[in-house]
C-alpha cells in the first residue's frame, strides 16, 4: 500500500530533519514517514543520483565476489 503525503508534510518533514540532523528525532517527533521516505526527500531524490550511504558502505565493505562468497557459506550450513 503506498501512502500518499501532502506538500505541507513533506516541508515539515525535510524542516525538522534539518533542524535536528537526526532521522531517528524527526521520526519520533512527527510519527511519520518510514526512514526510507525520509531520507529520499532529505537527500531529494532523483533520478542518477548517488546511492544512499548505508548501501554504498555495505557494498565498498562487501561488495562483489565476497558477499556471494558470504551467502552461498550460508545456504551451506543449511544444507541447500
Amino acid at each position: 500500500m503506498k501512502v500518499m503525503y501532502s506538500v505541507e508534510q513533506k516541508r515539515v518533514a525535510v524542516a525538522t530533519y534539518r533542524r535536528y540532523k537526526s532521522y531517528v528525532r524527526t521520526l519520533r517527533l512527527l510519527g511519520y514517514p518510514s526512514h526510507h521516505v525520509l531520507f529520499d526527500w532529505a537527500r531529494g531524490s532523483k533520478p542518477g543520483r548517488r546511492k544512499p550511504i548505508a548501501l554504498a558502505a555495505y557494498h565498498k565493505l562487501f561488495g562483489g565476489a565476497q558477499a556471494r562468497g558470504r551467502q552461498s557459506h550460508a545456504c551451506r550450513g543449511q544444507g541447500r
